[in-house]
């Protein structure tokens, strides 16, 4: 089974439905440090596009896929593929075999440098912050086109804990795959420190049939995940922050089959000789201090992350006896960040900090048609400075402008290819800024324009590069304009927002194919993405609750150079010209709530040629919540209506190769608290 990313994501708060409703959450309007900005302001006071996204629907494994974040977030979509998962905003994707992504992936404060390709499952979360549009001038690296934020648990005082078992079963197209999870967690504490932790063991078949093997067995997936935190007060002006994940992953990568050609098979059905295995472990640490001095606050954030993959994969799809692809992949990264920040909650805003970080890879590749094994070194350091300043020009216009100034060096080393090691050195200093203008014009409506700047790093050619002359590739650039407007009305009750975008891409990354099939990875390219968003949320009554939200947009890529003749202008991989979701809650009792949701896609192509094509689609979701305390029940089903989606398609001189993805998928969770 590939690889279960999971993102827990709620249309709407679920009053005490969740294994972890007895240990307080954020709620969207409270003042809270608000990751768009570094200083205190309300969730609704924000002049960009962001998505609040809390986790009370995170019950059931049925609803974690990582793939309904489009139902929250318009013109996003997901590729859950075993190659990688990545995230899409807006038409940015990144190089199938990069090392970086231009959606930053944060956990607690602390990056991700692989993105979501290293993120762990989602236990033990609080909320998850979702901002749209370049964000270089406050994270720098990798969120070129956004960010997404997982904010876990703060524990609480009181002793309470949780356990919960969930029954899931998959089926794609005529195979079924049960499974299995366990989840428990603990926390309490005192008036100066609490403490939390949390388990969670998954052991699920797979819906994938080897037609080759004639068995099923390959995909099986086994995950544990150890989540840990601790909050220490020791006076009124410190507050101390630990959090610790922990998590093992063993499944199979048999998942990509034929669509066209004499090898074609059925849905979820592929036909491979090679025995497929993936292990992963993954950890993210951080700790974080805050201390306020009165008129202002200093944060000091330390990062630790882990990242371990290694995997063996059939290079054909097929049955051919051909030499497995193997992968080992190891990444470790230090961060430190230092900041302070005004405390005034009105009036002139201001923060200024540093920001340092050390990155270790190391890459052990094996193409399996070639047999050459690639083995790369890369180090990757940074040092940053940052500073932003908001202005209140009138009592309803404010302006915030602000900078980042980001220098990094890389060095890599690459065996296996000659008799001496290639080596190359990246140096890079980038300039981010941006510029805010927001007007109030009530307590209720706000608009605001922006322009912001971001880049993804440059890199190595880990997998395919033969010389010094394809080893490296440069950065690219970002230049993200925005317009938008949010409002509330009738009490609260109906929040309206909009938001007309324009991104601006020079120096795009792109893949080559050479002679040979090797790889090339190139900067010769620009894109322009252009749209507009829209969202209404309404909460007509206490039983009634419906959201919804349309995504356009035209997104356009060209080469710039080493262009064949007759080239024309290509539509952007994974960018459809509309996405749109409806949510709709019904809560006909206090003690039960029920969720329909469903999420549409027009047609997008999944390469830059435009010749492999994913056709519209429209996906169900539904779930069934009762609380009868002090044990909760939940039914969910996902892709209601099995609909066909692929999560990635390539073209090869035998066929198409597409990996299906979304099998119609239901859980029954029983979740009891104390």
């Amino acid at each position: 089974m590939k690889r279960h990313h999971i993102i827990g994501l709620g249309v709407l708060p679920v009053t005490c439905l969740n294994a972890q409703d007895q240990i307080p959450h954020t709620a969207p309007d409270d003042i809270i440090v608000v990751e768009a900005k570094y200083w205190p302001e309300s969730g609704q006071d924000i002049p960009a596009t962001r998505h609040f996204i809390p986790s009370e629907s995170i019950a059931t494994p049925a609803q974690e896929n990582i793939e309904r974040l489009s139902q929250y977030a318009a013109n996003t979509i997901v590729e859950n593929s075993s190659v990688q998962p990545r995230v899409v905003i807006r038409g940015q994707s990144s190089l199938d075999t990069g090392l970086s992504s231009p959606v930053g992936y944060m956990i607690d404060d602390v990056s991700l440098p692989l993105g979501i390709r290293q993120a762990p499952d989602l236990l033990g979360i609080d909320y998850i912050d979702l901002i749209k549009g370049a964000q270089g001038s406050y994270y720098g690296r990798n969120s070129e086109s956004g960010v997404i934020k997982v904010h876990s648990l703060t524990p609480g005082r009181e002793m309470s804990g949780w356990g919960a078992y969930s029954y899931l079963q998959s089926k794609g197209g005529e195979s079924s795959a049960p499974g299995h999870q366990i989840e428990a967690g603990i926390q309490g504490g005192s008036e100066t420190i609490a403490g939390i932790l949390a388990v969670r063991s998954l052991d699920a078949e797979s819906p994938y049939y080897n037609q080759f093997r004639q068995s099923s067995n390959e995909n099986e997936l086994t995950r544990l995940h150890v989540m840990a935190g601790m909050t220490y007060a020791p006076n009124a002006q410190t507050a101390i922050q630990v959090r610790s994940r922990w998590q093992d992953s063993d499944d199979g990568r048999a998942t990509m089959r034929y669509l066209t050609g004499p090898l074609a098979t059925e849905r979820f059905v592929v036909n491979q000789n090679t025995l497929s295995d993936e292990n992963e472990t993954t950890s993210v640490h951080s700790l974080r201090i805050d201390h306020d001095f009165g008129p202002m606050a200093l944060t000091a954030i330390t990062g630790y992350t882990d990242y371990l993959q290694d995997f063996i994969i059939d290079p054909d799809t097929g049955p051919a006896p051909i030499a497995a692809t193997t992968s080992y992949l190891h990444d470790i990264s230090v961060s430190q960040e230092i900041r302070i920040a005004g405390t005034q909650a009105s009036g002139l805003q201001w923060a200024a900090g540093t920001y340092l970080f050390q990155q270790d890879t190391h890459v052990d590749f094996t193409m399996g048609f070639s047999g050459l094994a690639r083995d790369t070194l890369i180090e990757h350091r940074g040092i940053a400075g940052f500073g932003h300043l908001q202005i209140p020009l009138t009592p309803a216009l404010s302006l915030t402008a602000g900078l980042r100034v980001e220098h990094s060096e890389q060095e890599g080393a690459m065996s296996g290819v000659s008799p001496q090691n290639v080596t190359q050195t990246l140096d890079d200093t980038q300039w981010l800024p941006n510029l805010i203008s927001h007007y109030r014009f009530s307590p209720q409506q706000l608009a605001y324009l922006s322009w912001s700047t971001g880049y993804l790093p440059g890199g190595f050619n880990y997998s395919s590069a033969l010389s010094d002359d394809n080893f490296t590739y440069d950065a690219e650039y970002t230049n993200s304009f925005e317009a938008g407007y949010q409002s509330d009305w009738l009490d609260h009750d109906l929040h309206i927002e909009a938001a007309l975008f324009y991104n601006q891409i020079r120096d795009k990354q792109m893949l080559d194919i050479l002679p040979g099939m090797v790889q090339k990875m190139t900067n010769a390219a620009e894109a322009d993405i252009y749209g507009l968003e829209m969202l209404a949320d309404w909460q007509f009554n206490s039983l009634w609750s419906v959201r919804t939200q349309v995504g356009l947009q035209h997104g356009e890529g060209q080469q710039t150079s080493n262009n064949a003749s007759g080239q024309t202008t290509n539509d952007l991989p994974y960018t459809p010209d509309y996405t749109w979701s409806v949510g709709l809650r019904y809560s006909p009792l206090p003690t039960l709530d029920t969720e329909l949701a469903v999420r549409g896609s027009d047609t997008y192509f999944f390469d830059s040629q435009n010749t492999l094509k994913q056709d519209a689609y429209e996906v169900v979701d539904f779930s069934a919540t009762y609380l009868l305390s002090p044990v909760t029940l939940t039914f969910a089903v996902n892709n209601l209506f099995d609909e066909e989606i692929f999560s990635r398609a390539v073209n090869t001189p035998a066929g198409a190769i597409v990996e299906d993805t979304q099998p119609r998928t239901f859980s029954i969770t029983a979740n009891y608290q104390w």
